[in-house]
C-alpha cells in the first residue's frame, strides 16, 4: 500500500474504486470526491456501503487522509470495521 501523497491520481481513476479494510473485508466503493474550491485540496471521499446495485446504499463522507491507496489491487483501504459501518447511520 502507498500513502496517496507520494503520487498523483486523477479523480476518474479513483471513482468506483473498491474500498476494503485492513483485513480485506469489502466496504463499498468511492462514489465521488469532495474538493475544497479555495485550496484545491480533496477533503472527503464519498463511500457507498451496503445495498445492491445502488439500491439501499448508505453514503459516508470519509476524510481523504484516512484512506490509503493499494495500487497493486487498484483499491482504497480504510481502517474501519465493516460492522461499524453497518450499524452507523449513513
Amino acid at each position: 500500500m502507498t500513502n496517496h501523497s507520494n503520487f498523483l491520481l486523477s479523480s476518474s481513476s479513483i471513482s468506483n474504486d473498491g474500498v476494503v479494510n485492513a483485513t480485506g473485508d469489502e466496504l463499498g466503493q468511492i462514489e465521488d470526491l469532495m474538493i475544497d474550491p479555495v485550496t484545491g485540496r480533496v477533503d472527503y471521499a464519498v463511500l457507498s456501503f451496503g445495498g445492491f446495485l445502488g439500491i439501499g446504499d448508505k453514503y459516508f463522507a470519509v476524510p481523504f487522509d484516512q484512506l490509503a491507496v493499494d495500487r497493486e489491487n487498484k483499491r482504497m483501504v480504510l481502517d474501519v470495521d465493516r460492522e461499524r459501518l453497518k450499524q452507523a447511520p449513513g
